[in-house]
């Protein structure tokens, strides 16, 4: 499996959306995650336990990034009160 930089600098943003790079990260970290459990579920080793360990590391990662942007986008645009945003069919809830 190829080593990559966990977090390298972010790529230029487009303004008040979300960055095609954080999902082409995100993607990336993903088939990681997905390859690492198919090959520990395959071959149950030690080195495929520590493969996966460290791909659930990078998958946790893309999701506190993808917060994170989250966030800071709100912070320019807040989104509208989550009484409203039930009205309107939420497709997801904060937990």
């Amino acid at each position: 499996m190829r080593q990559r930089d966990p977090d390298p600098p972010p790529a230029k943003e487009a303004a008040g959306s979300l960055d095609l790079a954080l999902r082409e990260r995100v993607d990336a970290d993903i088939a990681a995650f997905l390859a690492a459990f198919d090959s520990a579920l395959a071959h149950d080793t030690a080195e495929s336990r520590a493969l996966l360990r460290e791909a659930t590391d990078r998958l946790l990662r893309a999701g506190a990034r993808t917060r994170i942007e989250l966030e800071r986008l709100e912070a320019r645009l807040p989104l509208p009160p989550r009484d409203q945003a039930r009205e309107g069919g939420a497709a997801w809830r904060q937990r």
